[in-house]
């Protein structure tokens, strides 16, 4: 148990300072996961095939994060679909 909760804090530490460097550059991570899906939105979709068509799918896992910066997208993400439950 010891060895996981070691583990834990160094992730955390990792993700603060990546942050924070992520910051100084003007730069953050624009998270869409629980977003209803939009063509428009800034990610590629890697289960696209899965769907006939765009309505009543949200973004239910993010496989590479969204980076923006004040100017727009830096990098796109890339993310899992899913149908929205209800």
């Amino acid at each position: 148990m010891q060895k996981s909760t070691s583990a834990s804090g160094t992730i955390r530490n990792s993700e603060k300072k990546f942050m924070a460097i992520l910051s100084e550059n003007g730069l953050k991570i624009s998270n869409l996961e629980g977003n209803e899906y939009s063509p428009n939105l800034p990610l590629t979709v890697v289960n696209a095939d899965e769907f006939d068509d765009n309505e009543g799918l949200i973004v239910s896992q993010m496989i590479e994060p969204t980076i923006v910066d004040d100017g727009g997208v830096v990098s796109m993400g890339k993310a899992i679909l899913a149908k929205k439950e209800g």
